[in-house]
């Protein structure tokens, strides 16, 4: 009797997991076939990796080279990073400068597109030098953020850092990265952080690290990633509509220069 009811147990199981392989095989042959795929997402690859604080990061002693293609032009961003994660090179301890600059920023103070010296820190730094003044300008930025990880970035990981001069590069994209990227809300007129790991991108980055390379070509993983791509699913924005949000953002700037200003006294 036992042995019988085990049987009938066994071929149950046998019997669900036989149609539940069958709805797969559907969904990824007939039903997802035509599925558009995700856009690539670059964040955490290459020289940038996942990041349980930042959302993504700059690896530490990294170097890459990457050519794109701007109509018929050919680029060549030649990027290095230093032992404290930023795109410069490494500095020793007998060093000494007149002046120490840090400028944090997104891709343009980063230098999307061209190579390490090119980027408009280090020619700030040789239009220094040049004119006989000993000053080490640093260059802070970060391709694809927002102030939200600017501020963090500066505040959590380069604060520490013996500067004179703190230059929180803006571009206008920024404030749209910090709906996409947010790692901070407001209450009561006040900075409130988020958890960087409830962010949709480092979501599909854990999800990427953990998936073997097989099933990333998948139609169903890519199906997953494409359903949650810039999806708020934890509800960490507001309730607001875009004008409300866009609003939103730039209050958060507002407050984060705030408090740079206080730190900086």
């Amino acid at each position: 009797m036992v042995n019988l009811k085990l049987g009938t147990l066994l071929s149950k199981i046998l019997i669900l997991f036989s149609s539940l392989l069958l709805v797969l095989l559907i969904a990824e042959f007939i039903v997802l076939r035509k599925q558009q795929k995700p856009e690539d997402i670059w964040h955490y690859k290459g020289l940038f990796q996942i990041d349980g604080e930042l959302i993504f990061s700059l690896k530490k002693n990294y170097t890459r080279d990457w050519k794109f293609y701007d109509g018929d032009a050919i680029h060549l961003e030649s990027a290095s990073t230093n032992d404290i994660g930023i795109r410069d090179r490494n500095y020793t301890s007998s060093e000494v400068f007149d002046k120490r600059i840090l400028i944090v920023g997104d891709s343009m103070t980063f230098g999307h597109g061209v190579k390490n010296d090119e980027s408009f820190p280090n020619q700030l730094e040789n239009f220094f030098n040049n004119n006989s003044n000993n000053v080490d300008v640093l260059n802070g930025g970060v391709k694809g953020y927002g102030t939200d990880q600017s501020y963090r970035f500066y505040k959590n990981r380069l604060s520490s850092i013996k500067i004179d001069v703190l230059v929180f590069a803006v571009y206008k994209n920024d404030i749209w990265e910090n709906i996409l990227q947010p790692l901070y809300t407001i209450e009561n007129d006040e900075l409130v952080e988020l958890n960087a790991k409830k962010n949709w991108l480092y979501i599909t980055g854990m999800a990427q690290s953990i998936t073997p390379a097989i099933l990333r070509k998948s139609n169903i993983y890519n199906y997953f990633l494409s359903s949650i791509r810039s999806k708020d699913i934890f509800h960490l924005l507001p309730e607001y509509d875009l004008r409300g949000r866009l609003d939103w953002s730039m209050r958060k700037f507002y407050l984060q220069i705030a408090d740079l200003k206080k730190m900086s006294e």
